[in-house]
């Protein structure tokens, strides 16, 4: 039997600063989780994909931005154990079983690029850490989670060119 996998979807973006020949991008860090993160998330009441990203990028960054193209978009799955609303990482055999304490989530995420107009990471919220720039080759690589990764090959990518 396969689980009833439920769709969800968040939006988010790579802000870049270009600074001489050198291009910067904003990177969450929370430290508990030794996480590097893109900044993202889920919609308000009527929001699109561009006005979730713009909110989102604002509230964990303290970065005003405007969208200068889509990037791309992920697509990955995730579980939640019912009795404690605990993320976990979920295998094939948790898409078949019968458990019925799991709730099995595909997450689309619509990323955007995004320009730096204004603002400081000290007034980003509480939901990481830290935000910093950093050298956009260094963050591929820094970055936690390969679709994340990916995204930032692509924006490495238009700024090669």
């Amino acid at each position: 039997m396969v689980k009833k996998i439920r769709n969800i979807w968040s939006a988010g973006g790579v802000i870049v600063l270009q600074k001489k020949s050198r291009t910067f991008v904003a990177i969450c860090n929370r430290k508990s989780e030794n996480l590097f993160a893109l900044p993202k998330g889920r919609p308000e009441k009527n929001e699109d994909y561009k006005q979730t990203a713009i909110r989102e990028v604002k509230e964990e960054t303290g970065i005003d931005t405007k969208i200068i193209k889509k990037i791309s978009t992920t697509t990955h799955y995730f579980g939640v154990k019912d009795s404690n609303q605990k993320t976990i990482t979920i295998s094939q055999s948790d898409l078949e079983s019968n458990n019925d304490n799991i709730t099995i989530y595909k997450k689309t995420v619509h990323w955007y690029l995004l320009k730096y107009l204004s603002g400081d990471f000290f007034m980003h919220d509480n939901e990481f850490d830290s935000v910093k720039w950093i050298e956009i080759s260094v963050a591929k690589n820094k970055i936690t989670h390969k679709n994340e990764k990916d995204v930032l090959g692509k924006v490495l990518a238009i700024f090669k060119k």
